[in-house]
């Protein structure tokens, strides 16, 4: 077989992302992220503020009583909290009608099966609740820890849609150890309320997130920035694209998309927390790359301390990237 041409990515003129060129931003992005992050909060305020947070409570409170059926395997319980209307995708996998997802559900919630769920972190804005979960579980009689992304839209009590991510490879490596923190890290400390603004919050997960030459900027992260990938877990971001891109030279020369996508078309953000949908669509001469991102950034002080990657691996592999 004659040499692979290696697919130009990102697929733009810029030949690569700020973050592995050691630059900063483009002034005009740099305005725009300035403008956005100096603006005052046009939020509401006092009796008003308090009347929308009681909805967040409220569909927090559904979505966690659905995960803790989930444990129980309280198929009843699961069944009362969905809508016979609701819509359910999942990564890799698609959609899905109420009936072929409850099937699945209680196959895969066996009462006879020991599960212990752990919120990792939620964010709800309006009707939507993007909520991080890991899961303690036993597989082959050992100890494993499953970590979901999940994002519900909630209705009249009810989940009216969900979309799922978890690890789609057919054996993707399970985790032995809780993902809570990094290996030998500590936790991150409390927030102080100085930290948190939730207009920052989506501006610099936007900024960091969006599409463009400037994307995953340095200069936006905080010191001690912690990265998560689902299926790998926590790694260094910056050193992973610095051995990634050589092994794509060596692939061959680039081939240029014949299109090219990538939008963020949602996001929830919360206090310090944005969760990001991304929806990435390329088309090379002889393949494409299709892939679903539901990215978590956590903000204090208008930098990015720790993202978390949740995306469909399957795509990557299909589409040919080298694993590191």
């Amino acid at each position: 077989m004659g040499k692979r041409h290696r697919q130009q990515w990102p697929p733009s003129e810029s030949k690569g992302s700020d973050f592995l060129r050691g630059k900063s931003m483009d002034p005009h992005r740099r305005q725009l992220l300035q403008t956005s992050l100096s603006a005052p909060v046009l939020g509401l305020a006092g009796q008003a503020l308090a009347e929308a947070a009681e909805p967040r409570s409220r569909n927090k409170a559904l979505v966690k009583a659905y995960i803790e059926a989930t444990d129980r395997g309280d198929i009843a319980a699961v069944e009362a909290l969905v809508s016979p209307e609701v819509k359910w995708w999942i990564v890799s996998r698609g959609d899905f009608d109420r009936a072929t997802i409850m099937a699945i559900n209680r196959r895969r919630f066996d009462q006879a099966i020991s599960r212990k769920s752990s919120i990792l972190g939620m964010a709800a804005q309006d009707d939507r609740v993007a909520v991080e979960y890991e899961t303690a579980t036993v597989e082959n009689g050992e100890p494993i820890f499953i970590v979901y992304h999940h994002l519900f839209q909630v209705r009249d009590n009810h989940i009216v849609s969900v979309r799922e991510w978890t690890d789609p490879r057919a054996r993707p490596p399970r985790f032995k150890v809780s993902q809570a923190v990094p290996p030998g890290l500590d936790p991150w400390p409390a927030a102080r309320p100085d930290d948190i603004d939730e207009a920052k919050t989506r501006a610099v997960a936007e900024a960091f997130l969006a599409p463009g030459p400037t994307n995953l900027a340095r200069e936006l992260t905080a010191p001690g920035f912690r990265w998560w990938v689902n299926g790998r877990g926590y790694d260094d971001m910056f050193d992973f694209f610095a051995k990634l891109m050589p092994k794509m030279a060596a692939m061959g020369p680039p081939v240029s998309p014949v299109r090219y996508s990538k939008v963020i078309s949602g996001m929830t953000v919360e206090g310090d927390r944005a969760s990001v949908l991304i929806n990435t669509d390329v088309i090379y001469p002889t393949y494409d790359y299709i892939n679903r991102f539901h990215c978590v950034a956590i903000v204090r002080g208008g930098k990015i301390i720790e993202m978390h990657e949740h995306t469909d691996r399957n795509a990557s592999i299909k589409a040919g990237f080298p694993e590191i």
